[in-house]
């Protein structure tokens, strides 16, 4: 990113280069104080981005001033200034339906992406960098997602969704799962997930092969009980693991 920051800035020094993410957020330090890449990018977005940048644009059209736009840093001289409102997390509440029809939805493979969360509610997996990057935890709701599913399918014609997240509750999953049925929509649907004992039931499993669950990506990382301990994974033991996928694959 920064070498086509870079490249950009060689083209035509006049382009505006806004860096974001995971990254920045885990080393905006370092970022804030980097005097070398204040030559090629203009401001730094840390945490949640989407009503910054939003105003950032607006602030560029207008030609009014930075320093109240939400998690951003901005250059001033040859460091980076923050903003009064570095801290701000967008509440779970005003997320809102994705809109894809600038896109050409074939290149999704027919497959639509829905955020579900910010986050992970476990947080405590030792190599993971969602306690620093993700913001605090926060599910958006069941009606949300489905309602979501239900203005794309018909929007684009497409009934297949990927819930966007570090890992569903199962909990979460099943009342997505009741919605869906209860509306009787035609749908499938695949996301993340921790190895819960939940899914050891089998009734639960059951429920979300009918509402259309199609693929569930397990975090496993390792099946040593040391490593996993050390680790500070979620399941017990690859007796739990083993239940989990035994349930799963059966069902």
């Amino acid at each position: 990113s920064l070498l086509l920051a870079k490249v950009a800035k060689n083209i035509n020094n006049d382009i505006f280069v806004l860096l974001g993410g995971p990254q920045t957020t885990a080393h905006q330090k370092r970022f804030q104080q980097g005097k070398l890449i204040s030559k090629f990018v203009d401001a730094i977005i840390v945490h949640d981005g989407e009503v910054g940048l939003r105003q950032l644009i607006d602030a560029r059209r207008n030609n009014t001033p930075f320093d109240n736009i939400p998690n951003l840093y901005y250059k001033q001289g040859d460091t980076f200034k923050a903003s009064k409102s570095l801290d701000y997390v967008m509440p779970t509440s005003e997320y809102t339906t994705p809109d894809f029809s600038d896109f050409d939805v074939s290149d999704y493979n027919h497959i639509l992406p829905i955020r579900t969360l910010r986050g992970c509610y476990y947080n405590k997996c030792t190599f993971c960098t969602y306690p620093v990057t993700g913001g605090p935890f926060a599910l958006t709701s069941a009606k949300f997602v489905v309602d979501s599913m239900a203005e794309l399918q018909a929007k684009h014609n497409i009934s297949a969704f990927e819930f966007i997240g570090s890992s569903l509750p199962a909990r979460f999953m099943r009342q997505i799962a009741e919605i869906i049925i209860e509306r009787k929509m035609n749908v499938t649907w695949a996301t993340r997930a921790n190895i819960q004992k939940e899914f050891m039931q089998p009734n639960l499993v059951r429920l979300l092969k009918q509402s259309g669950l199609k693929g569930l990506f397990l975090g496993l990382e390792n099946s040593n009980q040391r490593n996993m301990a050390l680790m500070k994974k979620m399941q017990k033991g690859m007796d739990e693991v083993i239940g989990v996928i035994s349930t799963l694959h059966s069902q």
